[in-house]
Parts: structure tokens; sequence; C-alpha cells
């Protein structure tokens, strides 16, 4: 049952398009503007047709029919190191253990389109994610038992719609459909040297369990914002959260195996006799929610060049308390607390109109973690971080302009205790680790913006 448990844990990343590098599992690539300045102002900024992602409400400023599409290439460097035990794999000796670049690039494509309907109501539709992780060990990395490949995704679509109450105030409200995938993994490492029992049973660098599941969910977005003048601009907004019960297949790889190998060396064995009797795959059911978020954000002219964006974002993970399974037929496979905690986090911009053609940006993000130290896994190696970016936007014409940023984030090590050795009085064939994480990551974006 410990490795089912473990494997089903791992899916507490479930949402999202991958490679997402803000706090927890969280995607905030959604405009290469808005990255420019680390997401600084973006529910009180009306720049291009992302408005849809960051708040509704900013559709009512613009005039003629607008499309955005964004790519974001991410490449992170998150790096594991330590010490791992598992009596299987190492013969219950911690064995230093050192993984590189554990997450692999990414491209987050999105796309946007917002259009008046009258000088009151606009309306406008978004592609993109809001959560998203992915991670993969290397095939001889000894940490694969508890954590090999995590493949998650999440794909949302944000038809939209807003009023202008008046010169001053507008709202804006949209639809979120949701659909979330995830492929996880955990297996025997490959290349062991001849002297461990996963070697002698012929397990080298086999699969112990991958979940695979998928669900469809929806929740709804609401923004406002008020011009106090021409200068001054207060922008909030926020998005539900999204209730997800993930129907998914567990492939058991080599437990049953490994259980009738493990009755042969202790008949009265119970966990390996659990092992023993399991089928080579079984359907399972997942709940898990995707928080809430949401933003308070300013967007302050300074000079008739010169503008300051701010803003204050929270995402309530502590909706992500505990992972709960069952099996097809009803039964609980998991009640696992996870006891993550809501977070924070704070960004400050500038934006400089050079000339007619050029725009800069630049900006600092204080991205806080949810993940609480004692709970912090080899599938979602998350800590602190800081974000520096710069931007630019050039205009081709009045009807075309591109934008291009680049950010750099900074991760604060932490530390990762996971798993156990021997659980129940019996050896668990995940292992457990001990050690740390650091890291860091660079987000190239580039925009197209066209009017009609």
């Amino acid at each position: 049952m410990q490795l089912i448990r473990k494997s089903l844990v791992a899916t507490a990343i479930f949402s999202v398009c991958s490679g997402a590098m803000a706090a927890g599992f969280q995607i905030t690539e959604h405009s290469a503007k808005s990255l420019g300045r680390s997401n600084a102002g973006e529910a009180a900024v009306a720049e291009d047709a992302s408005v849809v992602a960051a708040n509704p409400a900013l559709m009512t400023k613009f005039k003629r029919p607008m499309m955005s599409v964004v790519g974001a290439y991410i490449m992170p460097d998150i790096d594991i190191e330590g010490t791992t035990n598992n009596y299987f794999t190492t013969g219950g000796t911690p064995v230093a253990t050192y993984n590189n670049d554990v997450a692999p690039n990414a491209f987050v494509p999105e796309a946007y389109y917002v259009a008046p309907i009258n000088d009151q109501w606009s309306w406008g539709i978004g592609g993109f994610s809001n959560f998203g992780l992915m991670t993969d060990y290397n095939s001889a990395a000894m940490t694969n038992p508890l954590a090999d490949k995590t493949d998650l995704k999440t794909y949302n679509l944000n038809p939209s719609i807003a009023y202008k109450v008046d010169d001053s105030l507008s709202v804006g409200f949209g639809i979120n459909i949701v659909y979330a995938e995830a492929t996880l993994s955990s297996s025997v490492p490959a290349g062991l040297d001849g002297s461990t029992l996963a070697d002698a049973f012929g397990f080298d660098g086999q699969l112990i369990t991958e979940l695979k599941g998928d669900d469809y969910g929806w929740g709804w977005n609401l923004g406002v914002t008020y011009d106090f003048s021409p200068a001054t601009r207060i922008g909030f907004a926020y998005r539900s959260k999204v209730d997800l019960t993930f129907d998914g297949t567990i492939d058991t790889g080599i437990l049953p195996t490994a259980g009738n190998l493990l009755l042969g060396l202790d008949p009265t064995s119970q966990s390996a006799a659990f092992l023993a009797g399991l089928p080579a795959k079984f359907d399972e059911k997942l709940d898990l929610t995707l928080p809430a978020i949401w933003e308070l954000a300013l967007n302050q002219q300074l000079t008739s060049a010169l503008s300051l964006q701010a803003s204050v974002n929270r995402i309530e993970w502590s909706d992500f308390d505990k992972l709960v399974g069952k099996s097809a037929r009803g039964a609980m496979l998991l009640d696992q607390p996870e006891n993550w905690k809501d977070a924070w986090y704070y960004s400050a911009g500038l934006t400089y109109v050079a000339s007619s053609d050029i725009t800069l940006r630049a900006g600092m993000k204080y991205d806080n973690t949810p993940v609480r130290d004692e709970y912090r896994d080899l599938r979602i190696p998350d800590s602190k971080r800081m974000w520096y970016s710069v931007g630019m936007t050039y205009s081709f014409s009045k009807d075309l302009d591109v934008d291009v940023s680049y950010s750099y984030l900074d991760s604060k090590k932490a530390s990762i205790n996971e798993g156990e050795v021997v659980e129940n009085g019996s050896p668990s064939l995940t292992g457990s680790f001990s050690g740390e994480m650091s890291g860091s990551a660079q987000i190239f974006a580039l925009q197209a913006n066209y009017r009609f």
C-alpha cells in the first residue's frame, strides 16, 4: 500500500502547462509586456489583449479589436543534492546522490482576443494556463523510486465580458473551462552495480508505478478597475478555485512480481501479500482543488513618459490541504495531508516610453512559496524566489507591435526530507531522501499584438 500511496501523493501537482516557475505550481507567463515588469500592475494596465487573463474589466479600455499571441520559453535550472537510502537499491546504506537540471525546458504558448461591442460593452476570449509543472529525473537517479517523471498540464479557455459603468469604473466577468491531464511515475534506478536486491530480482531500470489521469472542471473570474484620474488607476481581479476529480489508471509495474518474490523470503509478510495480489492495472479517482487567485494592482503615471506599476497577489494554496483518492469501486486509496499555506507575492515595476516606437520596462518580484519545509518533496522542489525582469515593445505601425522580455529567477536553497527506509515494519520500496534543492530559471518571452 505504501507504494500506491507514494505514487498518488505525487498528484499533489495536478494541473497545468509544463514548466511553471512561479511559486507552488502556478504559471504567470501570460504576457511578455507584463513579464518585462515581473507581472507588476497586471490587473491595472490595459496594454494588450492578455487582459483577459489578468483582469477582464480592462477590456473596456480597447477601442478596436485586438489579438495577442504569446510564447514564453522557460529554462529552469533546479539541482537536488543529498543522500538516499533504500533497502532494495542501496542495501539499506545511505548513498550520496546529485540530480542536475531535474526540470526540463518548456515552451508555453497562449493567445487572446478582445473586441468592443459598443461604447459600454466589450468581450474577449483567451487560451492559457494558470498552473503547471514538469520534472524528469534521469534514468539512473537513485531518487527515482520516490519521483521519476512528472508531466502535468492544464488548459484554460476563458470567454469574458466587460461593462463600462462610467468613465471611471469598469467591471468584468469570465467563465473558465479547464482541462487537466497528468502522467506520474516512479521507477527502479538504471545501472545498479549488481550487488543490490533490486538488481538480483531483475528490476534494474523497471517501472514501479505509473499514474495517468485527466478531468474537466470549471470556474469563474471577475475584475474591477477604477480610474481616480487620467494618471491613477487601481485594479482588482479574482479567479475562483476549480475542483477536479481525476479519472485515471495506475500501472502497478513490478509491484506484483516484487510481492511474490518477497513472499518467498518471508511468507508471513502482509505487505508482500498485498503487493502480490495487485492487478497489473486498476482504475482510480483523485480529488484536487486548484486554488483561487486574487490581485490588487496600481498603475500610476509619474511623468508623460514614465509610469509606476505595483501589485499584491494572494494564491489560496491552503485549499490544497490534502489529497483524497479512491478506487473506481469507492475504496479509499489515499487520504494524504499536504498542508500548504496561502502564499503572497509582491511586485513593482516601471514603464518608460522612450519614443513613439519604443517602450522599455523593468521590474522585480518577491515570490513566496506555499510549501512548508516538512512537506517539501522531490516532485515539487519549491522554495521562495526573487524575479528580476526587463522588457521592450517595438511598434512597427499603429496596428502592429511586438514585445520581448527576459526574467531571471533566483530561488532560495531549501531542505527536502521525504520517505522512510522501513515503514510499518517492512522495507519501503520507495526508500528515503534527505538533502536540499537549489535553483534558478530564465524566462524569454516574445509576443505579437495586432489591432483590427
